[in-house]
């Protein structure tokens, strides 16, 4: 699958939805709170609360000092919370890198313009994070100025180095003139 600036997305597929339901212990004291709107249950919590009321309970009914485990829902009349996985969309490197100029911005730096060079070199990185993203737009336009960078940086240096050269021959044909 192709993004908006021609690199590739990858997506990942979406996962099953996964439902949560919380169990709670209760206390028989607090068993009321949770029992089923039913009125049998109704009358089997009271009697559990209620200590006069333990002699007169049904057969096969639990003794107030047992604490019975319930299934307690979140909200009433809910089974569950159903939750929605998260689907991550992450875009991948061109198929076709712009050029970043890197080594280019480095002989810019070191033989012939330092300050172009450095800027020339934050370009040439910056392109390589975009190709990296999959941001064709973006690697194209910091690679462009990265071009443009180490060209005037190196026409900079091309043009000092012939303007030392020039001066120190005419030095040294004046200096020998003299002697």
């Amino acid at each position: 699958m192709y993004g908006r600036n021609g690199g590739k997305v990858l997506v990942t597929p979406p996962l099953q939805p996964t439902t949560f339901i919380s169990t709670y212990k209760t206390e028989p004291e607090y068993s009321i709170a949770y029992v089923a709107a039913e009125h049998k249950a109704k009358e089997i919590a009271i009697r559990r609360m209620d200590p006069r009321l333990s002699s007169n309970q049904p057969p096969g009914a639990r003794n107030s000092s047992e604490k019975p485990e319930m299934t307690r829902q979140p909200y009433p009349g809910v089974s569950g919370v159903t939750v929605q996985p998260a689907v991550f969309v992450t875009a991948a490197p061109l198929a076709n890198p712009v050029p970043d100029y890197l080594p280019y911005s480095i002989f810019v730096t070191v033989c012939c313009c330092l300050p172009l060079g450095i800027a020339a070199l934050i370009y040439s990185c910056s392109t390589r994070d975009a190709n990296f993203s999959g941001q064709r737009e973006l690697a194209e336009k910091n690679s462009k100025m990265a071009r443009t960078l180490n060209h005037i940086g190196l026409g900079i240096g091309i043009c000092i180095i012939v303007v030392v050269i020039i001066s120190q021959i005419v030095f040294w044909t004046r200096l020998r003139t003299y002697i």
